[in-house]
């Protein structure tokens, strides 16, 4: 049996908004890693597949879940460089730990923001519809 590659691109679509939803609720360390991998599965779908659809809608796509990415990649870079941190037995307490802290909620309070902004606006739900009108 034959899967068009709208089903498929939706249902990374649709993965990707049910992490859109979770990370704006809570931007916890798992919720940034599971968005930023969510992107990126999504953004390699319409790679794979952009000769299946209509160039402007493919390269739309792409170009609004590059935004979420250029977002959530500050929270997660910072997540990352603190868990090192920790490796090297830094103490949490440590001004360097802190910093990242710091860092990283001011990161967060930022990808919340434009993730609240995306919902308001139904965008993840207007990109799936977007392919939906194409098969």
């Amino acid at each position: 049996m034959r899967v068009a590659p709208q089903t498929i691109a939706i249902k990374y679509l649709e993965d990707l908004s049910d992490n859109i939803m979770r990370c704006a609720a809570n931007a916890d360390v798992d919720a940034v890693h599971n968005l930023r991998v969510a992107v990126r599965r999504t953004t390699q779908v319409l790679r794979i597949f952009e000769d299946q659809f209509p160039h402007a809608v493919a390269r739309k796509l792409r170009c609004r879940i590059r935004k979420v990415r250029n977002y959530a990649a500050p929270v997660r870079d910072r997540d990352v460089i603190h868990e090192l941190l920790l490796k090297l037995k830094l103490p949490p307490s440590d001004p360097a730990c802190a910093f990242l802290r710091g860092e990283r909620a001011m990161a967060a309070c930022q990808l919340q923001k434009y993730l609240g902004k995306l919902i308001r606006r139904g965008k993840p739900k207007s990109w799936i519809d977007l392919l939906e009108a194409k098969e």
